[in-house]
C-alpha cells in the first residue's frame, strides 16, 4: 500500500509524512558526511555537524547562481587592487 492509498483524500496528511520523509533524509545525508568528516583529528561532532550542513547546503546552492556571484566578487576583487597599487590592468 502506497501513501497515497493510506492517506487518500488527506492532503494535509499526505503533506506532513512527505515532509518528514525529507526531514529523515536530510537528516541520513547530514549524518553520512559527518561520519566521514569524523575522520578528520581535532574535528569534534559539534563542528563536524555544522560543517557537514554547509557542505550540503553549498552541494544544493544551484550553481547557476553560484558561478556569476563569485565571478562578480573576483572582479571587485582585482577593480580594488587595481585602486590600491595604481595599475589600470593588471599584467
Amino acid at each position: 500500500m502506497s501513501a497515497v492509498d493510506h492517506f487518500q483524500g488527506d492532503p494535509v496528511r499526505i503533506a506532513r509524512r512527505a515532509h518528514d520523509e525529507i526531514q529523515q533524509a536530510e537528516a541520513e545525508r547530514v549524518e553520512r558526511v559527518c561520519a566521514a568528516l569524523r575522520a578528520m583529528p581535532g574535528l569534534t561532532d559539534e563542528a563536524a555537524r555544522m560543517f557537514a550542513k554547509t557542505i550540503l547546503n553549498h552541494l544544493n546552492e544551484p550553481l547557476e547562481r553560484e558561478v556569476p556571484r563569485c565571478a562578480e566578487a573576483n572582479h571587485r576583487r582585482a577593480s580594488r587592487f587595481r585602486q590600491l597599487f595604481g595599475w589600470s590592468q593588471l599584467t
